[in-house]
């Protein structure tokens, strides 16, 4: 976790899945009700929520209270896309998520919220990253060579094109939010 004091652990030679602290293994907590064939898992930027993906039945479980009291918020049907989840997102609060599907001929990206459900925000050519930035989130599109900004993303998750190739922006693969909420862009 960004804490870098505890680690989020899954493994087939147990049930559940688990918070180690790393300075007193000790004191690991398991996290009722989530098993541990995970197949993805993504953290909010402050480590304090995250999302676990498990692709063998389609769902996400949106896990708050990292890492002292972790316990399962919601879970997210992801099958109504009809379509692979390649990305997901999930606010420092665990009450917004982001999801990028793998559609034919672009992904295609939705917002969630427990209240809301799901709801489409914009297609991208190819989602390679995504993160949230406060109430707002940025997508990393690699094949179009884009970073887009989502504002708003529990209300109205309005897209604004931030850099592309005319700023020299080639292959955007990896996004990171500074402190002072800077924006990080790795490329291929």
């Amino acid at each position: 976790l960004p804490d870098e004091k505890h680690a989020i652990i899954a493994s087939a030679e147990i049930a559940e899945t688990l918070v180690i602290d790393l300075e007193e293994p000790a004191h690991s907590l398991q996290i009722a009700g989530a098993p541990s064939s995970i197949s993805a898992i993504r953290t909010s930027r402050n480590g304090a929520s995250a999302c676990f993906y498990y692709s063998e039945n389609n769902h996400l479980l949106v896990i708050k209270g990292l890492p002292a009291t972790p316990a399962i918020r919601d879970s997210i049907d992801v099958s109504f896309a009809g379509l692979p989840l390649r990305r997901f997102a999930i606010s420092d609060d665990g009450s917004t998520a982001l999801l990028a599907f793998r559609g034919e001929e672009s992904d295609i990206v939705y917002s969630w919220t427990s209240s809301t459900g799901a709801q489409f925000v914009t297609t991208a050519s190819r989602v390679s990253d995504i993160i949230f930035v406060a109430g707002d989130a940025v997508i990393a599109d690699s094949s179009a060579n884009q970073v887009v900004l989502i504002r708003n993303v529990r209300d109205q998750a309005s897209p604004l094109l931030v850099a592309d190739s005319r700023d020299g922006l080639s292959e955007p693969v990896a996004l990171s939010v500074s402190s002072r909420n800077e924006i990080y862009v790795g490329t291929a």
